[in-house]
């Protein structure tokens, strides 16, 4: 068995896990080709070269009657010969636990056939040549690259920075496998130079590892840093071990196949070092859970299931690795290993660099998406076009590694023209796309209402009456609606196409729903009433957001609109939540202009054309105010005199304003007119009553003299 095949499994993929399970049940039981009169010999020779490399039993049977389908080679394993996932995960660990007892003897025969004193002196001076001559080019490139600034803190700069220490890296590493190759060449023992050959591999290997890490983490550099993790040497050191820990388990197996060990005994060698491969993993995930989750979660306020993702990140990546050590046992027992590790070891790569580039892809448009805008606001449209640039860039990516690791696996099924392996991987193609397209369209309705919809201000008490009140458009108004229903639409639409890519039948659902939907509209008759009339409101442009208006019963400023109801906030701060099918009337003080009328009172011997011109020159000293100025349609003036009472003259004034807050300029008109009469001397009206009598009569009253009241006379 080849190493790779087996060390691959070990990555915590989930596209793995599932593959793995495909894998092992097509792979068991014994296989029957049934040949008929007409077969070509190529479907024969297909079903021999895919067994070539298994141990799956192969018979061949000859009917002479025809096929009822087209001719093909019938590969049909046994279904009750077929084992369950678990059955071969107990055979698969049996037999590495079997290994593990002969794992010993394998050992001695590694020494025993390990180079001697002199190869073994020559591997160790190759090695030290060949790495001094790597640190010499990575020294020379550094010296002539001179010293370079600290990049600009966003991603392009820091991701050319990355790129740029990566090829130098890159060409160290390349001198050093150059430098370890030609060295190779001159050893004569076969043992020497396969010896030579694994220690050559598997510390390019864990050097790629490192190569990696000072690309994404670059410890002790945090200004290039492209994965902003909260400890990124915690993250460094892990990978760094992982990596040579990983290729030390690898190439060590690969050694014992080349040296024709047991094959028992390399099993068990291999559960040794997946265990402690997999311990190593689960000491990663849980001691580094924070920044995975930290990372995972992005800055600033994220959506409350991007957190639960989030945060159940680092124990999904616990279970995948616990789930491929299971794997790896159950691969063990598979017949078609070698295939199956193959196919695993490519999806590996690709799963590992498919999240992160997706990633990448997104953060690389959106930093060149503003770095060409400015960092300034964009429209609605440009801005809902720039969110969708984003995720189809991320989303390619997962459309080719997806389409990529189908055609993969298609290429190592048993029979990779059989109708099922194409129809799942169409089905695959197909789910993947409808995903991608909805999650597209999800996030450009969602970016183009965000760029429409309005600020919400709700007044609290204390916050400044006299503040403008933002009165929203039509569009914006109806936007709560067009946002739930096309929302709704996309995932009707994407749940719908997913059934069907796995085979589901949607006709008896679509029916189904049609009777449910008839069901509810007549048992549910207030509720269809409230959802008609809300849209005729709507289209009748009654009210919209921001509006003053009064339904007869209740009154306020509208806040919110759904799909049955609208509420208005009161102006005591009071919510009322109205269903549409309970509205008959509806008064809208927030529409066009608004004309105040209001009076105020003067005593009756007033001058009144000083106060008309006073009143006057008020209302043009408000209309050049440059804050009260602007919402005057028609200037303060006096209207005339209203009424005549014993003790005032009412006088009537008026002034016509934009519906944004005329009861803010009738205040402030009050305040201004009764400063404005007081300064010139006339005088408001008093509820005061004065008493006047005759001098003559005072005296006489006072000179009548103090005694006994006089009689009355008789009535």
């Amino acid at each position: 068995m080849k190493p790779r095949a087996r060390f691959a499994p070990w990555l915590y993929l989930l596209p793995l896990l599932f593959a793995a399970i495909a894998a092992v049940h097509a792979a068991d039981g014994a296989v029957t080709v049934v040949l008929h009169p007409g077969d070509q010999p190529q479907r024969l020779a297909t079903v021999v070269e895919a067994l070539r490399d298994s141990s799956r039993p192969l018979t061949v049977r000859w009917e002479d009657a025809p096929a009822a389908a087209p001719a093909t080679a019938a590969v049909a394993p046994a279904a009750s010969a077929a084992p369950g996932l678990w059955t071969s995960f107990e055979a698969g660990l049996a037999k590495d636990l079997r290994g593990l007892v002969y794992l010993p003897a394998l050992l001695q025969a590694i020494a025993a056939a390990w180079p001697g004193p002199a190869d073994t002196a020559w591997l160790l001076g190759l090695f030290a040549v060949a790495g001094i001559g790597a640190w010499g080019v990575h020294a020379l490139l550094r010296r002539l690259s001179g010293t370079r600034p600290a990049p600009a803190p966003d991603l392009v700069e820091r991701l050319r920075a990355s790129c740029f220490v990566l090829l130098i890296d890159a060409a160290a590493l390349a001198a050093f496998v150059l430098l370890g190759r030609i060295g190779l060449a001159w050893l004569t023992a076969d043992a020497a130079r396969e010896a030579g050959e694994r220690l050559l591999l598997g510390g390019a290997t864990a050097a790629l590892y490192l190569l990696c890490g000072r690309f994404l983490l670059a410890p002790g550099a945090p200004a290039r840093r492209l994965l902003p993790l909260p400890d990124p040497g915690w993250h460094f050191g892990m990978l760094l071990a992982y990596g040579v820990l990983g290729s030390a388990v690898g190439q060590s197996v690969r050694l014992a196949q080349d040296l024709r060990g047991d094959a028992l005994a390399t099993e068990g060698g291999f559960l040794l070092g997946a265990t402690v491969l997999t311990l190593l993993k689960l000491v990663w995930f849980w001691g580094g859970r924070h920044g995975i989750s930290a990372l995972a979660r992005g800055e600033g306020m994220q959506p409350p299931w991007r957190c639960v993702l989030a945060a159940a990140l680092p124990w999904l990546l616990i279970a995948f690795a616990v789930l491929i050590w299971m794997l790896g046992c159950i691969a063990a027992a598979a017949p078609q290993r070698a295939h199956w590790g193959a196919a695993a070891g490519a999806t590996q790569i690709l799963v590992l660099v498919l999240p992160i580039a997706a990633i990448g892809a997104d953060a690389l448009v959106g930093t060149l998406i503003e770095r060409r805008t400015g960092g300034r606001a964009l429209a609605p449209l440009p801005a809902a076009a720039t969110t969708v640039a984003r995720t189809l860039a991320g989303g390619a990516v997962w459309v080719f590694g997806l389409y990529a690791i189908a055609r993969m696996w298609n290429l190592y099924l048993l029979d990779p023209g059989s109708s099922a392996a194409l129809a799942a991987i169409g089905a695959l193609l197909r789910i993947s796309a409808a995903l991608i397209a909805a999650w597209v369209a999800w996030r450009f309705l969602g970016a183009w209402f965000d760029a429409h919809a309005p600020q919400p201000r709700s007044l609290v008490p204390g916050e400044d009456e006299g503040e403008v009140p933002v009165q929203q458009g039509r569009f914006a108004t109806v936007l709560p609606l067009l946002r739930h229903l096309s929302r709704g639409a996309i995932l009707a639409v994407g749940t719908l196409v997913v059934l069907s890519a796995l085979g589901i039948d949607i006709g008896p659902l679509l029916a189904g729903f049609g009777v449910l939907g008839l069901a509810l509209s007549f048992g549910s008759q207030a509720l269809v009433r409230d959802i008609i009339s809300g849209a005729f409101f709507m289209a009748d442009d009654a009210f919209r957001l921001g509006e003053y208006v009064d339904t007869g019963r209740l009154r306020g400023t509208v806040e919110r609109i759904t799909l049955r109801s609208v509420q208005l906030r009161h102006q005591n701060g009071q919510i009322h939540t109205v269903p549409f099918g309970q509205l008959q009337a509806v008064t809208n003080f927030s529409r066009d202009w608004a004309t105040m009328k209001f009076t105020i009172r003067i005593e009756r011997d007033a001058d009144l054309e000083k106060a008309r011109k006073t009143i006057k020159k008020v209302g043009l000293l408000m209309l050049e105010d440059p804050e009260l100025g602007p919402d005057f349609l028609v200037p303060l003036k006096l209207q005339g005199i209203q009424d005549i009472t014993d003790t005032a003259v009412v006088l009537r004034l008026k002034f016509t304003s934009k519906p944004t807050r005329p009861t803010y300029l009738q205040r402030e008109a009050l305040k201004r007119v009764y400063r404005a009469l007081q300064e010139a001397g006339v005088a408001l009206a008093s509820n005061v009553v004065t008493v006047r009598g005759g001098e003559a009569s005072a005296a006489a009253a006072a000179a009548v003299p103090a005694g006994p009241a006089a009689a009355l006379p008789p009535l």
